[in-house]
């Protein structure tokens, strides 16, 4: 009685060996042509970074952007400090005669 389910598993390990071989037999029959097939399927637009700017525009914004952020935030400072120049749009009261 012992001998049917070792029967049984050696069966069974048999199979799941031959379909592993199968796949593997028909993994290795992929042609040049399906694997740049799937190199365009994986990147449609390999010039594109975002939905419409190359990698170098997308470089060009984000330099930009820092490059303003950074001259923003010296004049902040500047206000922070005190150190800017007052607005001349109104004129402190008692500065000018009148």
């Amino acid at each position: 009685m012992s001998r049917r389910p070792a029967i049984a598993h050696a069966r069974f390990a048999a199979g799941t060996l031959g379909l592993v071989g199968f796949a593997m037999v028909l993994g290795a029959c992929e042609s040049e042509a399906n694997k740049q097939a799937k190199l365009i399927r994986e990147n449609l637009t390999p010039e594109l970074a975002t939905l419409y700017q190359r990698p170098v525009d997308v470089e060009n914004r984000l330099t930009i952007v820092g490059n303003e952020n950074m001259r923003m935030c010296a004049e902040d400072l500047g206000r922070v400090f005190l150190l800017d120049r007052p607005s001349s749009l109104k004129p402190e009261p008692g500065l000018y005669p009148r």
